[in-house]
């Protein structure tokens, strides 16, 4: 490693900073940092800091607590990420993304135009969505995913959006949603960053790996930096992968070249929490925990080409451990090295056939289990290695309708049982491996009328016993499940029986303003109600005029 080619810039503290954007720094060694202001509550301070530490307040931003800002390089545009939440600042003026969903938001990335991608789960994490929003902030599409979304991330030309799940799938996406790839591995992905002019990504898991992906989607190289890895980034030729890695008290700052090679790497005084490097390789920030941020100026052109001899090597003792896929990846970094080496094109041919093998059996174990999921990634994974070969397909294949049958006969079981859940969960697994299996999509949508249905009786038994929340709260889940005119119809009475029980303890408590404001909601629900009409009349009365009447009048 170059040690010389790598200076610490500076390195300060701002109390509470939130964790780096990707695209937070320019050629120019500027930092977009933001952090909550000291003095002033709901607000916060978007700082630029120049290449020698030097900062300045560019604006301040008034909003609920964010847990993380995504901003351009110029701060022209910022994205305030809430659990339930995402605001877009530009020119000064804040506006909510999709006011009227009610979803959780798990991640977003923006990109230098202003257009950007975003992830969330409806408030019942069933559903899981990746969205494109355009420069203007209007919806351009929504994608479906069968797993949790932890990471999404948007090229910097915005002609790339992917998806890391929770399950370990990387999705990458073109700009009108059509799939350019899919990957799939075990870890689940706690970060993403995209290469600007070919499809490549480079990915960081919750298992302490970081890996790149070639533009078909196939694993150029892994490296495992030891601790969960927190954020990743990608200069615009991908020359050189930064990762920032750590655990609750320790971090770990790596540089690997374009091939995997560890470059650099450099021990951080706490838990990082974000990384950014300049489009142009030539400098690198990280944020901490602790409100510390650190910037480094790199320059790696010196750094010769590493022997091929090394990685077989590597390969051949990954072979005598019985580590397949480690002696896959060491031979492929050898030929990326030395198209040229016989010798490891040679020794990558039979262990990729002794893969090929080893994952086709424990397909096999797996299924003979019952284990669907777990049969079907292997015969991907090895799918990957063999694309072409006739009868991996096929078993396949086999296997795909066999999960099919067995999910379909589940589901049916747990349905004619009466368990609603077991149902659901048994018909989501078989869209997961069948999305357009349209028998499986009406016998869902029946298992949800019925859960909705049994929902619904509960809510009843809760409203009898006297439990008005705990009912309402109830109706609305199974209303969520499936619309049903009969549950609107008990919420709708709920809410009058509520607003209007809160009017009569506000009236006999004498406060008559805040009594009269219930009695209106309990109005507009219900025009005609006798008893609301009455106690109105009763509030008014018995006070002068008030602020809280006029003010609902406004409202309606």
């Amino acid at each position: 490693m170059n040690l010389q080619a790598v200076n610490l810039l500076w390195q300060r503290r701002y109390r509470g900073v939130l964790p780096l954007a990707t695209g937070s720094l320019s050629n120019e060694g500027q930092l977009i940092a933001v952090r909550p202001d000291a003095l002033e509550a709901r607000t916060y301070q978007v700082l630029a800091i120049s290449a020698d530490g030097e900062a300045r307040e560019l604006a301040a931003v008034s909003v609920e607590t964010v847990r993380r800002f995504c901003v351009t390089a110029d701060a022209s545009v910022l994205l305030g990420l809430t659990e339930d939440d995402l605001y877009i600042f530009r020119q000064g003026r804040k506006t909510r993304f999709a006011p009227e969903r009610r979803v959780t938001y798990a991640d977003a990335d923006l990109s230098p135009s202003g257009a950007f991608a975003c992830a969330f789960s409806d408030m019942m994490f069933a559903s899981h969505t990746l969205a494109l929003v355009d420069p203007n902030g209007r919806l351009v599409w929504t994608k479906d995913m069968p797993a949790p979304i932890n990471r999404a991330a948007i090229s910097a030309d915005g002609e790339r959006i992917a998806a890391g799940r929770e399950d370990g799938t990387i999705l990458l996406l073109d700009r009108v949603r059509l799939p350019i790839w899919e990957y799939l591995q075990a870890e689940p992905v706690t970060a993403l960053a995209l290469a600007l002019d070919e499809p490549v990504c480079a990915v960081g898991t919750q298992g302490g790996s970081v890996f790149l992906t070639d533009a078909e989607g196939a694993l150029r190289w892994r490296a495992a930096p030891g601790y969960p890895v927190l954020g990743v980034a990608l200069d615009e030729q991908v020359r050189w992968v930064a990762a920032a890695a750590g655990d609750q008290v320790i971090g770990l700052l790596a540089c690997f070249s374009a091939d995997g090679t560890l470059v650099w790497e450099f021990d951080l005084p706490g838990r990082p929490t974000g990384v950014a490097l300049s489009p142009n390789g030539r400098f690198l920030a990280v944020s901490l925990a602790d409100g510390n941020l650190l910037t480094f100026a790199v320059d790696f052109s010196a750094q010769g080409a590493p022997a091929a001899e090394g990685p077989v090597e590597a390969a051949r003792e990954a072979v005598a451990a019985g580590d397949l896929e480690a002696a896959r990846q060491h031979l492929l970094h050898a030929l990326a090295l030395d198209s040229a080496h016989l010798d490891a094109c040679r020794q990558l041919s039979e262990v990729e056939a002794r893969r090929v093998a080893e994952l086709r059996t424990h397909a096999e174990d797996h299924a003979r289990e019952g284990q669907y999921a777990e049969a079907l990634a292997c015969l991907t994974h090895a799918q990957q290695t063999a694309p072409l070969d006739e009868e991996l397909f096929r078993q396949r294949r086999a296997v795909h309708a066999q999960a099919v049958a067995h999910w379909r006969s589940t589901a049916g079981e747990r349905a004619a049982a009466g368990d609603a859940q077991a149902a659901l969960d048994a018909w989501h697994t078989l869209l997961s491996l069948e999305p357009t299996n349209q028998e499986a999509r009406q016998q869902l949508a029946a298992v949800q009328r019925l859960q909705g249905r049994q929902l619904m009786a509960r809510g009843d038994a809760l409203r009898q016993s006297g439990e008005l929340d705990a009912a309402i709260d109830t109706w609305q889940r199974a209303l969520a499940i499936s619309p049903d005119s009969d549950i609107e119809a008990r919420l709708h009475a709920a809410e009058i029986e509520r607003c209007l029980a809160i009017g009569i303890q506000y009236y006999r408590a004498q406060r008559f303003p805040e009594a009269a404001f219930q009695f209106r909601k309990v109005l507009a629900l219900d025009p005609h109600h006798e008893e609301a009409i009455r106690y109105l009349g009763y509030t008014q009365g018995q006070q002068p005029d008030s602020l809280i009447p006029n003010r609902f009048t406004r409202l309606e």
